[in-house]
């Protein structure tokens, strides 16, 4: 490690319980692709200890913590940035005291606390939680503008100044808050719309700038406050003016020079000063020309602008402007009437390859992002990505410089004069590595870029129950554009749900709600989106388009309105590239602007399924659209011939391109919107419905469940629960027979759980038997009765031990169970576990964990997860061995085997047993056809620990005497 040498750690073990560390400066370090270390300066008495943090995380065991009882609490002291990192520093010594493995949760004060740079987190900040008090802690980058004064001004009574905060004079702020709400800068420039970017005579556009035929440039006071926007189809690019003269070529108007590199490299790569372009000017220090030939201002109400070191405000209202003046503002919170606040910060918490972080209760508000007034200004590519010359990458960033390349990326008129290179827009918070990383009920707002990004590889992550609200880029990103093509550095496992998002795109208008640029294993679920000025969630956005290497993603449930208010060629949704087993289910689209296509699987996208999808209110857009064109350079390894597997290789698709053979659409229902007039393959049950009709329940019921969950919106349950089993590989004779005497018992059953799937020694969810597919039939059958159906897995002993301490292989396992039981229509799983001859009890945690992992991709879906257990004490995955484990799970219910018996002393002590230790709600019993569930007494003491459901294994068709049995538990 020593000089850059790499090393694998577990063949170069460290006796990390001997070292103290003492954290008193901060190392550069990053992680190696190739063996996922790092490569350390020579500072020896921090090397050993970053090491050794590096080995607790991924080495099973690492250092123990002395204490693992609870988490150790450390309260901060008070309400400001040093607190915060005096209460850090002490969560490190104390990990390196008690150690590594231990965990620490900091307890933040009420209050606003003030952000002059970013507060860090490195490795040896894992295990930490930093908790606020919901609504009332506040990390604020922003600094308050006071001493406001009338402008001494007799031409402009009403315009308000006030000093630039001093951290700000080196700087050119982009936003000001006046009482919680962005204040405006002056967009009408003196006769701007003279101001004409064509090829007519008179009127040139050079690399250096352009020509006009308006003097109304030349007026401005302050040219290099001013910034020209350039609008395309779904880009808002900026370019600065350097200087204005006079033209010199006879012609009347000015000769307007321009910022560089941002000018000359904005025409090759994003169309600055085309002839389609449509030109606006946004002044944040310029001054209207007016009669006042001292201040020479005109501010519109609301308005604010820099001059030198003056900042410059109109009030909305003679209250405001009140406030503002009046000294007792000093002590007021940022949304009241009359405070001013300029964000300073760029970036307020940052994470680097820490694992089992979390934040929560937090309001992150207040950050600004300096870069589009530089030299090199805002070349947008796409949502909040930036084109920038390869000559000012950073080392982490790509070039793409050969034409194939600069092509893939946008830039192809960049290839012969240096290329280019793609950056993101920065976050509030980031998130860069690390695992088991969570942001949970916070609050981003009033924010200068973007809220949130997790990116580099990290995995396991949480983003749940947040507000998005007032961000002048977009929402959230799931990992960045200089990633995609690294499968090592996709986030896996990354769950963002019951989010809300709105007013996103304030000033960069062509940033979107939510984007994934490359992940894995990962779930956008059950968000509600409003007022995205771009595309509401962009789903696989990789670079170059054709390589992509995301797989088993899930857009589920998801409430999205009011989007592509800018933006013309986006909507809702935005796939750009192909992604093996994506699909998107439930979703509820509505209320489109712009926006030309709704549902837009755009070039070479596929690989998804839609289905259970609503779209109302789009009449200028089409509900979907599939991109009919075909990538010459589909999903290949590099350096090899073969496609990325999982792509089709037959002859009508080798190339994964899209023409609408590997993406599949049903059960959807459309009002309001278009359909696309070209034919599209593998679109089934589609409802077009007409503007003024109502929606079929099917779809009302999808549109009630869409968006953020709540109390309300949460299924009720109904009162009783009897579901049947029918296994296993019933024959279609057979399900003739079971379906005449279920049609005719329904309202004596709710449910049915189906024995049709199985899973292997390795893991892998297989079909049981012959007559899989007449299984599945009779489900959808029986639903459309009003049944119940979940399919049983029969799971082996070696096959759960190899997926629960395999992650790669338990989430493919749960992505395809979840991707079939979309397909099917299935509403949940039950999973046979009872296995009375593993010894082996310490799987049992190892299992219920895998469990809780299946429950929140189900969850995530409406779909429910049960599993049975033997509960006899001989196996690992017994109720009393683990029963708090499950008591605790997210299952929804645990069946228990050992209530199998027409013994009535053994049921009554499994049953008692099952119900104390997992309760009332959790607990599911098993019973068969005999003396216990025919006798109304063992019914009544069933009911009377008020159990409310039971499972029963059927010997088809049962007799009358059970029919009446279940009907009596059920009704009472």
């Amino acid at each position: 490690l020593n000089g850059g040498t790499r090393a694998k750690l577990q063949e170069d073990p460290i006796p990390c319980g001997a070292v103290r560390c003492q954290y008193t400066q901060r190392i550069n370090y990053h992680r190696t692709d190739e063996l996922n270390m790092f490569v350390i300066p020579t500072r020896l008495r921090f090397m050993v200890a970053m090491c050794c943090a590096w080995a607790e995380l991924r080495v099973e065991g690492g250092q123990p913590c002395s204490d693992r009882s609870q988490p150790h609490v450390i309260y901060t002291a008070e309400a400001n940035e040093a607190a915060v990192s005096d209460a850090l520093r002490s969560a490190r010594e104390y990990r390196v005291q008690n150690g590594l493995g231990c965990e620490v949760e900091l307890r933040l004060r009420s209050g606003r606390h003030s952000f002059t740079a970013p507060l860090d987190l490195h490795v040896l900040d894992s295990r930490v939680s930093i908790v606020g008090v919901p609504g009332n802690t506040i990390f604020d980058g922003g600094v308050q503008v006071t001493n406001w004064s009338p402008l001494p001004s007799r031409a402009f009574p009403d315009i308000l100044t006030a000093p630039l905060p001093e951290n700000m004079m080196h700087k050119k702020p982009r936003q000001m808050y006046v009482g919680g709400t962005l204040a405006a800068t002056p967009t009408a420039l003196p006769n701007a719309s003279h101001i004409q970017l064509t090829n007519a005579t008179g009127a040139t556009v050079s690399d250096a700038g352009f020509l006009t035929t308006s003097k109304a440039p030349y007026q401005w006071t302050y040219p290099s406050g001013v910034e020209v926007l350039v609008r395309n189809e779904y880009t808002l690019s900026r370019c600065r003016v350097y200087a204005v003269a006079e033209r010199t070529d006879g012609v009347a108007g000015a000769n307007v020079t321009m910022q560089q590199p941002c000018w000359s490299f904005g025409r090759k790569v994003a169309g600055m000063g085309y002839p389609f372009s449509v030109i606006n000017a946004l002044t944040l220090d310029i001054s209207r020309p007016q009669t006042d030939s001292v201040h020479n201002v005109g501010l519109a109400p609301g308005e604010w602008c820099v001059q030198a070191s003056q900042i410059l405000y109109r009030p909305r209202t003679t209250q405001e402007r009140a406030a503002m003046l009046s000294p007792s503002t000093a002590s007021a919170g940022s949304s009241d009437v009359g405070i001013a606040v300029i964000p300073v910060v760029d970036q307020l918490v940052r994470t680097f390859s820490a694992s089992f972080v979390s934040l929560s209760g937090i309001i992150f508000q207040h950050t600004t992002w300096t870069a589009p007034s530089s030299s090199t200004g805002f070349l947008e590519r796409y949502g909040g990505v930036r084109f920038l010359p390869c000559a000012v990458k950073d080392p982490v960033e790509r070039c793409y410089s050969s034409t194939a390349d600069a092509c893939g990326a946008g830039c192809c008129a960049a290839a012969g004069d240096g290329g280019c290179t793609l950056r993101m827009s920065p976050a509030a918070v980031h998130m860069s590595g690390g695992s088991h990383l969570a942001v949970q009920s916070c609050v981003f707002q009033r924010l200068g870029a973007w809220g949130l990004s997790v990116t580099n590889g990290a995995t396991d992550a949480v983003v749940q129950r947040n507000s998005f609200v007032d961000i002048t880029g977009g929402g959230l990103y799931i990992g960045n554009v200089n990633e995609t093509t690294d499968i090592s550095k996709h986030p896996a496992r990354v769950t963002v749900s019951d989010n809300t998002l709105s007013n996103v795109g304030v000033q960069y208008r062509g940033s979107g709600g939510i984007t994934v640029f490359a992940a894995v294993d990962s779930t956008i679920a059950h968000n509600t989106l409003r007022h995205i000025a771009a595309v509401g969630v962009t789903f696989v956005w990789p670079v170059p388009q054709s390589e992509s290497y995301s797989r088993n993603l899930s857009l589920v449930g998801n409430d999205v309105g009011f989007m592509a208010e800018f933006a013309k060629d986006l909507g809702a949704v935005h796939t750009l590239s192909w992604c093996k087993d994506c699909f998107m289910d439930g979703n509820f689209f509505h209320d489109q602007g712009v926006g030309s296509k709704v549902t837009y699987i755009d070039n070479g996208s596929s690989g998804y399924n839609i289905t259970n999808h609503v779209v109302d209110n789009a009449a200028n857009a089409l509900w979907l659209y599939y991109q009919q064109g075909c990538s010459p350079s589909c999903p290949y390894y590099r350096g090899k011939e073969a496609p990325y597997p999982g792509c089709n290789a037959t002859a009508h698709d080798k190339c994964c391109c899209n023409i609408g053979t590997d993406n599949h659409a049903s059960r959807c229902f459309v009002r309001n919107a278009l359909a696309d007039p070209f034919p599209i393959a593998n679109i089934s049950e589609v409802v077009m419905l007409n503007a003024s009709a109502p929606f079929p329940p099917a779809a009302a019921a999808i549109i009630a469940a869409s968006g953020v969950r709540t109390d309300k919106q949460a299924p009720t349950p109904a009162p009783r629960d009897v579901g049947l089993f029918i296994c296993c590989d019933t024959t279609p004779t057979q399900w003739t027979t079971y379906m005449h005497t279920l049609f005719a018992h329904k309202a004596n059953i709710t449910s049915l759980i189906i024995g049709l799937y199985e899973m292997t020694g390795t893991g892998v969810l297989v079909d049981q038997g012959a007559y899989v597919a007449q299984g599945e039939a009779a489900a959808a059958s029986l639903r459309s009765i009003g049944l119940r159906t979940c399919a049983l897995i029969a799971m082996s002993p070696a096959g759960v031990r190899y997926i629960i301490y395999n992650q790669s292989a338990q989430a493919q396992f749960i992505a395809s169970a979840v991707r079939r039981a979309v397909t099917t229509g299935m509403q949940g799983y039950n999973m046979d576990a009872e296995f009375p001859n593993d010894p082996n009890k310490s799987d049992g945690a190892a299992f219920v964990a895998f469990c809780n992992n299946f429950s929140q991709a189900l969850h995530n879906h409406n779909r429910t997860l049960s599993v049975d257990v033997h509960g006899d004490g001989s196996t690992p995955f017994d109720f009393h061995v683990w029963g708090k484990l499950y008591h605790d799970s997210l299952l929804d219910k645990v069946i228990t085997m050992a209530t199998y018996t027409d013994a009535k002393r053994n049921f009554d002590k499994y049953f008692a047993m099952a119900t104390s230790v997992l309760g009332a709600d959790k607990i599911q019993p098993g019973l068969e056809f005999n003396a216990v569930l025919s006798n109304p007494l063992d019914i009544g003491y069933i009911l009377s620990k008020n159990v409310t459901s039971i499972a029963v294994w059927a010997n088809m068709p049962p007799a009358q005497t059970f029919w009446d049995a279940m009907g009596s538990f059920l009704h009472g």
